[in-house]
């Protein structure tokens, strides 16, 4: 089909869920002449998980919208160090594992806030791959001697071209021969196997935020103008926005608002719940704030109400 997107996540068992809010948030702000296929990478989901992901496919056929999802086994060589999580060397391998010419890789830690069809439709005028200038670039650069540096978390791949150059291959040569030098494992490989096959997308596809970007990045106008009016928001580093210790960022309550619309909803209260305690503790009042940015929380006639259920009157 013409109107085909391609899509590829590679959750594991510990991200299955977020990646479900990957996927619903697709759905939710897909074209209505979109046609979404979802191939999830499946290096040992379990049954419970496979199950859940696919009812939040099924969700996009309940509103009129054209999707399928399936599972497409993956096994890693054992010539990857085992230092690494696993699942993030899975991209280097789409190539191999999907017959399809193009696709769209995205991490299961993104949000999606519209349509996907104008990044599918970006031309790479003849690259092996697209990606976003990474926050950090800068100094990644300069590690490695590059002149572009992007973030892998999304990434447009013409997998005709990348198994022509022999991809897979290439990851492994360096990454035997660069295996002490990489801390950032398929993000540094991509970068340097392609250097000057990379294709720059809009920063708005991939505006990630961690937990201190805005101050320390403040000198980077074009990033924080992405995280402004981002398109797809990246939720990078150890802070995501389901632990309890995270800062509310901008936009983290995009998560949860998708969250509400997959199998796995009822962690929104478990979520909040380990928040509220943290912030009580810290003397912060976040969890109020991001309760309402998820559309939850709601003062109707003087009294508070959460999920529908008064919990108390207000002064």
């Amino acid at each position: 089909m013409d109107n085909e997107i391609h899509i590829c996540l590679a959750p594991d068992n510990a991200y299955a869920m977020h990646a479900g809010v990957t996927v619903a948030s697709i759905i939710a702000n897909a074209a209505p002449d979109d046609y979404l296929h979802f191939y999830i990478l499946d290096g040992g989901l379990t049954r419970e998980n496979k199950e859940k992901l696919m009812r939040v496919m099924a969700n996009a056929v309940r509103r009129g919208r054209a999707a399928m999802m399936e599972f497409v086994p993956v096994h890693i060589s054992d010539k990857m160090p085992t230092a690494w999580p696993i699942a993030a060397s899975y991209r280097l391998k789409i190539p191999d594992l999907i017959k399809v010419d193009k696709c769209l890789y995205l991490d299961s830690d993104v949000v999606v806030l519209r349509s996907l069809k104008v990044l599918w439709e970006t031309p790479l005028n003849g690259k092996t791959i697209g990606l976003v200038a990474d926050c950090s670039d800068a100094l990644l650069k300069q590690k490695w001697g590059l002149d572009f540096y992007g973030n892998s978390g999304v990434l447009l791949m013409d997998l005709k071209r990348y198994r022509r150059l022999n991809g897979w291959q290439k990851s492994l040569d360096f990454c035997q021969q660069n295996w002490e030098k990489i801390t950032l494992p398929d993000q540094d490989i991509l970068n340097n196997i392609f250097a000057g096959d990379i294709e720059p997308l809009d920063r708005r596809w991939n505006a990630h935020e961690g937990a201190e970007s805005r101050t320390k990045f403040k000198g980077n106008k074009a990033y924080l103008q992405s995280l402004d009016n981002p398109f797809i928001v990246h939720y990078i580093g150890s802070l995501k926005p389901w632990i309890s210790s995270a800062p509310r960022f901008d936009k983290t309550h995009f998560y949860f608002r998708y969250l509400l619309q997959t199998p796995w909803k009822g962690q929104v209260i478990w979520c909040f719940w380990k928040r509220y305690v943290w912030d009580v503790f810290h003397g912060k009042k976040e969890t109020y704030v991001l309760l309402f940015h998820v559309k939850i929380a709601k003062v109707k006639k003087g009294r508070l109400f959460i999920l529908g259920i008064p919990i108390k009157r207000l002064a």
